[in-house]
């Protein structure tokens, strides 16, 4: 019998908001009461309640990423790191 496989979706959260000219990153930033990061989650999961989502945000973001995601209750966080990024934007 052939195994199952799952879709997955990787959702990188690590911006700092600086171009809009915020203090708060602009994944955080509230529209319609919510943020924009909890949105975005949230229509993956209207697309898919199997959807697998990886969300990757900065290690000091993560309690709030744990927020946005809760009702998504296969996102997994993945925190990463700035050296990562360095490299990956060479």
């Amino acid at each position: 019998m052939a195994e199952k496989t799952h879709d997955y979706v990787v959702i990188v959260a690590g911006g700092k908001g600086l171009r809009m000219g915020s203090d708060t990153p602009k994944q955080f930033l509230c529209v319609g009461g919510k943020p924009i990061l909890m949105r975005t989650i949230e229509r993956f999961a209207a697309y898919s309640k199997e959807l697998r989502v990886i969300l990757v945000l900065p290690e000091h973001q993560t309690n709030i990423g744990t927020s946005c995601a809760a009702n998504m209750p296969s996102a997994c966080l993945t925190p990463s790191w700035p050296e990562v990024r360095r490299a990956s934007t060479r």
